[in-house]
């Protein structure tokens, strides 16, 4: 993160109630709406089935580089574990 940048890669005059107010604003948009509404579908069952079945609670890493690669190396383990019938013959 650069100096230039402040609180969540925002404005550095920009402090966590006005992006908190800023947030909110935008989520009272359709085109906001629409993409929370399809969260649930794209994200929420692919986090719950790697905290029931790989029993990952939490990210154990700090950083976005291995926040990142934990996530990738999640995406892959859950596509392995799906697709492994078919892999497999």
């Amino acid at each position: 993160m650069t100096a230039a940048r402040g609180y969540h890669g925002g404005d550095s005059s920009e402090g966590p109630a006005e992006a908190i107010d800023a947030w909110r604003a935008n989520m009272q948009t359709k085109e906001a709406k629409t993409k929370y509404r399809a969260r649930a579908s794209l994200c929420e069952l692919a986090n719950a089935h790697l905290e029931q079945h790989q029993g990952v609670t939490q990210m154990l890493v700090r950083g976005l580089p291995r926040v990142t690669c934990f996530a990738l190396l999640m995406g892959l383990a859950a596509n392995l574990v799906h697709h492994a019938a078919h892999l497999l013959g």
